[in-house]
């Protein structure tokens, strides 16, 4: 994580910018996007599964609670797109490819600390997208939906439809009984 908190880290606002320059001295683009920040908090997890360091674990929890907190839509449910360097929202759409990796990201802290909460937080998640997002009427997931979770765009790319299927191929394949089977 020194590498990413050396050049990426806010210092003042926590969380890490989006874009610094070629010499990693100045900030180009200081919003805060949910895909990094998931990205972040991905390797403190990975650091706490490798090590079960009881502080390390913290960390990572703390690391996940905190992206949670700052971009979960807590009226629509899911996770918005992109803050400013204050934390305000300033994208208020869902893509499924940027947050996706929420899920894995959740079952991870969840092998590792066994606080159920992480577990049906990543269930809940699954639940959620094929609830409100997955298309009725030819199958698959758009590539943008908006903050209520109608469609922003008339598309479906490989990276949304492959990172869905995996999780719920990883679901299923874990014995949980939902509907996530019909669509793995």
């Amino acid at each position: 994580m020194s590498f990413l908190n050396q050049y990426f880290e806010d210092k003042g606002k926590g969380g890490l910018f989006h874009v610094v320059s070629e010499d990693f001295l100045k900030v180009l683009n200081s919003e805060k996007h949910v895909d990094d920040q998931f990205t972040a908090a991905r390797t403190h997890v990975i650091g706490a599964m490798i090590s079960h360091d009881p502080e390390t674990i913290e960390d990572a929890e703390r690391a996940v609670n905190e992206v949670i907190e700052r971009f979960e839509d807590k009226k629509n449910g899911g996770y918005f797109l992109k803050a400013d360097k204050n934390w305000k929202i300033v994208d208020r759409n869902k893509s499924l490819s940027e947050a996706e990796a929420i899920f894995g990201l959740l079952m991870h802290i969840y092998e590792v600390t066994k606080k159920d909460e992480y577990l049906l937080k990543a269930l809940d998640y699954l639940d959620l997208t094929l609830e409100r997002a997955w298309d009725q009427k030819h199958g698959g997931f758009f590539s943008l939906y908006c903050e209520d979770w109608s469609k922003a765009a008339d598309t479906k790319d490989l990276t949304t439809q492959a990172g869905m299927l995996q999780h719920f191929g990883g679901a299923w394949k874990d014995g949980i009984d939902s509907p996530y089977a019909v669509r793995a």
